[in-house]
Order: C-alpha cells, then structure tokens, then sequence
C-alpha cells in the first residue's frame, strides 16, 4: 500500500511500525 502512494509512502518509512524495507524494495 505504502510503495504505491507517493507522497504516503514516505510517512510510512519513517515511522518506526513498518519493519518491511519498503523503501529499499
């Protein structure tokens, strides 16, 4: 879900709740 919001994607990684590497995938 995160990897296909643009601008959502990036409030996902940086907080500490997502322990997938969405951003490096």
């Amino acid at each position: 879900m995160a990897i296909v919001a643009p601008s959502g994607n990036v409030a996902l990684y940086t907080r500490p709740k997502p322990p997938q590497p969405m951003m490096l995938a």
